[in-house]
């Protein structure tokens, strides 16, 4: 979502309470150094305070582009549960096989495996989380840049090169 508004920095800061107020949170923001004039939040929102969210943000200036994408992870999703449902069955083998160990090698050697599995299924499991935790947000990227105000010279340009698209597109 990109905006034009006169002050770049209030702007901003009214859109980090916005979000705040609708249970998000402010992710990143970046700005230039030059007098604000401009500054990108990625926001990150509760999915079902979207729509509202932006309609608030909205407010906040005028309004130059929405674009929303949607990004299906239902494969990833099932990937890691079929990945995770495996790693456990083969931990609880090796855990079986750790208890018929006879020998001290054999007991490392499995210990070995069964640290390496469990690792694996962490870091798996750890995805999940992370999938859920991003599914129940939606990630919203905020433009905001200074309204751009021309001068004497400037308008006079405007004003012509209004006139002349005028001449050659009517609507």
């Amino acid at each position: 979502m990109r905006i034009e508004t006169s002050d770049v920095g209030n702007a901003s800061h009214k859109a980090q309470v916005i979000v705040k107020k609708r249970g998000g949170y402010l992710e990143t923001i970046n700005s230039n150094d030059d007098g604000d004039s401009y500054a990108r939040l990625r926001l990150r929102i509760p999915k079902n305070a979207l729509p509202g969210t932006m309609d608030d943000l909205a407010t906040l200036g005028k309004v130059t582009s929405r674009n929303i994408e949607v990004e299906d992870v239902t494969e990833q999703w099932i990937d890691l549960q079929a990945k995770i449902k495996n790693m456990r069955a083969l931990r609880d083998r090796l855990r079986a096989l750790l208890r018929q160990a006879k020998t001290v090698k054999e007991t490392l050697e499995v210990e070995k495996e069964l640290t390496r599995v469990q690792s694996d299924l962490d870091s798996l499991e750890g995805k999940i989380k992370a999938m859920q935790k991003h599914a129940a947000f939606s990630k919203l990227t905020l433009t905001i840049s200074r309204k751009s105000v021309p001068g004497p010279i400037g308008a006079v340009g405007k004003g012509a090169w209004w006139g002349l698209k005028k001449l050659f597109v009517f609507r």
